[in-house]
């Protein structure tokens, strides 16, 4: 609103593309939930977030508790992300150290896939918190993970190619609604 005559090209890219997309020049800069240290790839960190279990309402009872144990995945269908990446190696680490067993009968490729299908009664998701809190609809709830997930949030540009001002005025502004979605105060950009 406040650049009415700016217009950007806005790309969902998955983690591995990240750095082809900076190296080969068709994107100037990289929102991702991790840093990819990789040599002329500059990287600051503008937020954080959790993973959060997105289920159907009701699937937890009445009143679902503030905190939900991974241990609950196993038993409910599970629809994973099937994406790659930080996040979801978080997620694999904490299930291999519990030493949990998952039922997941479907996969989807992002994290935004695998919330529609809970909306849809699929199943239940472990997801981004970001994502999680743009699927809440009066068919699903969403909750924190005990013991807490949390990930990083960061800018990623070619160290040779600086952000302009107006895309530093952007990161600061994606910064401030991150920090405003998860409660949290905004880091400085």
């Amino acid at each position: 609103a406040a650049h009415p005559n700016v217009t950007f090209d806005f790309r969902t890219l998955h983690y591995d593309e990240v750095a082809r997309g900076l190296y080969g020049h068709e994107v100037d800069m990289a929102l991702a939930y991790d840093a990819i240290h990789l040599p002329r790839i500059a990287n600051f960190q503008i937020g954080s977030g959790e993973l959060m279990m997105v289920f159907p309402r009701g699937e937890m009872g009445e009143n679902a508790p503030d905190r939900i144990d991974l241990k609950e995945l196993e038993t409910r269908d599970y629809v994973g992300s099937g994406s790659t990446g930080p996040v979801s190696e978080i997620f694999s680490r904490e299930v291999e150290r519990r030493g949990l067993t998952i039922r997941e009968p479907i996969t989807s490729s992002t994290f935004y896939m695998s919330a529609s299908l809970v909306r849809h009664g699929v199943g239940v998701a472990v997801v981004d918190e970001f994502t999680a809190r743009s699927e809440i609809t009066d068919l699903v709830e969403f909750r924190p993970l005990e013991p807490p997930l949390r990930f990083g949030v960061f800018c990623m540009h070619l160290e040779d190619r600086p952000l302009s001002q107006l895309a530093e005025r952007f990161v600061a502004t994606m910064a401030e609604v991150l920090a405003e979605q998860s409660g949290q105060a905004a880091l400085e950009a």
